[in-house]
């Protein structure tokens, strides 16, 4: 039985995970027999007399692990690992609390996996009635429904009331953990409001009491706290219809956060994001701050000088970390420098940024807005802004291309280029509607989809299908395992 736990984990060392699952369901029998014969009853008989990798509480998790990760490839091994849960928790659900809660979430995630929801539903809730305060439990049940919230809602909303459930019980343990997901979840399904109000209840539990930490996590800095309140303040004032009072609460909210990437040396973006939020919170915040700068700066609510002072600060720090958010400051960061007249230094800006990636449709747009509407009054040049538009044009590959057609021909018709604004049109109704999105994963290996076009089997799909769009915070369509955002999608 050693040899073979042995041999399993240099399969497993080895990325061979059926391999490994191969070899420790031949040591899990023979642990079964050797109980059997010698009458040994409980964990801490058993691990005292096979100690060493044999020790069940050491290697049972790393075994209904690896099933799990074999059963997204081959569903036999998914059997397998209701056989193994069933087994333990009948034999040892009783000796330790720690290792039997990892199996029955295992066990009920291997259910779900089978498309048998019924079934892991009864389990948690047999099991959180006896201890509704199990956190984890209530966050493993949600994650039987809430693996790719994108792809099916009817799942996704689930996961939220299982999880809103588990956040109202008295006392839970590891709420914070809890809230993060529920937060990270909203999110996700453009529930954006709801978010910011779970979000709200997160920061209260940090003044109430935070935990103890050495040294503490960054969620529960001091001066991350203060960013994240006058954060969701400004939202508040956003759906309000107050923007100025907005702008000037993020502007605090933008020292405040680079105090606190200045304390905690976390200065890439995405991972700044991880440690406080676990989506992309900070960036999107970023660039909604980005969009009020420029608004408040044309409607003359803010000096050009002091929105140049933010964009400027952000692409010094963080215009490698992330793409969406750093794709909308260099717009804002270029049509300020329109908006003061420094034309030549908008043009140096956005010539560097597209030759860099030419396939920024928007890029090319907003460079062309620069001698429109961004223009102060007697700079604008409509001949300038069109071979802008009709270089970018030209652009193989080119994100967006419908918007920039688009753009390109109602500028043609406005200057009374009106038969090049036809042509124009034409090409742009000669492209697919989903060009735009498709483009995107055109070199990313793709799956079949479902001819069902009902509810999936399980959510849990091994192989990443391919969504119309891919977003942010969603699994790479690569397969790597890692967010789209920090893999194909930077």
């Amino acid at each position: 039985m050693q040899r073979l736990i042995e041999v399993g984990y240099e399969r497993w060392d080895r990325g061979a995970e059926a391999g490994a699952c191969e070899e420790w369901l031949k040591a899990w029998a023979l642990l079964l027999k050797t109980i059997d014969e010698t009458g040994l009853a409980r964990l801490s008989e058993i691990d005292q007399a096979l100690p060493g990798l044999a020790s069940v509480r050491s290697w049972a998790p790393d075994l209904h692990m690896t099933l799990w990760n074999a059963g997204l490839r081959e569903p036999r091994f998914i059997e397998e690992g209701v056989r193994f849960g069933e087994e333990f928790l009948r034999r040892f659900e009783a000796d330790d609390l720690e290792l039997t809660q990892d199996v029955r979430s295992a066990l009920a995630a291997f259910h779900a996996k089978r498309g048998q929801f019924g079934t892991a539903d009864a389990l948690f809730r047999s099991w959180l009635t006896a201890d509704p305060q199990w956190g984890w439990g209530w966050l493993r049940w949600a994650e039987c429904y809430s693996f790719r919230p994108w792809e099916n809602e009817q799942l996704a909303t689930k996961a939220v009331e299982i999880l809103r459930e588990g956040a109202a019980v008295p006392g839970v343990h590891d709420e914070k953990v809890l809230l993060a997901d529920l937060e990270s979840l909203l999110a996700d399904l453009g529930r954006d409001q709801e978010s910011r109000a779970v979000r709200r209840r997160s920061l209260a539990l940090a003044v109430e009491g935070p935990e103890q930490h050495e040294p503490p996590p960054l969620y529960d800095w001091p001066t991350w706290l203060e960013a994240d309140r006058a954060i969701l303040d400004g939202y508040d004032r956003l759906e309000a219809g107050d923007r100025a009072g907005a702008a000037r609460l993020w502007l605090a909210a933008w020292g405040s956060f680079l105090q606190a990437v200045d304390e905690s040396g976390v200065e890439d973006l995405d991972d700044f994001d991880e440690q406080v939020s676990g989506y992309d919170y900070v960036s999107g915040w970023a660039s909604r701050f980005a969009n009020e700068v420029w608004d408040a700066a044309y409607e003359e609510r803010l000096s050009t000088a002091a929105g140049l002072d933010f964009t400027t600060e952000f692409l010094r720090r963080f215009e490698m970390s992330e793409r969406h958010a750093t794709e909308e400051v260099r717009r804002v960061h270029g049509l300020l420098h329109a908006r003061a007249g420094r034309l030549r230094d908008a043009d140096a800006l956005f010539g560097r940024w597209l030759a860099e990636e030419p396939r920024w449709g928007w890029g090319w747009i907003y460079w062309a807005a620069c001698y429109t509407y961004a223009a102060p009054d007697g700079m604008s040049s409509d001949v300038r802004s069109i071979q802008i538009l009709q270089r970018g044009a030209t652009v193989p590959g080119l994100r967006d291309t419908r918007d920039v057609l688009e753009e390109l021909a109602d500028q043609l018709a406005f200057v009374g280029r009106k038969q090049e604004a036809e042509e124009v049109r034409r090409r742009r109704a000669s492209l697919p509607e989903e060009e735009a999105d498709a483009e995107e994963l055109s070199e990313l290996p793709t799956e079949p989809t479902s001819a069902d076009p009902g509810l999936r089997e399980s959510p849990s799909e091994g192989e990443p299908r391919r969504a119309n769009k891919v977003g942010r915070n969603q699994p790479c369509p690569c397969g790597s395992g890692r967010k789209f955002k920090k893999c194909c999608g930077r």
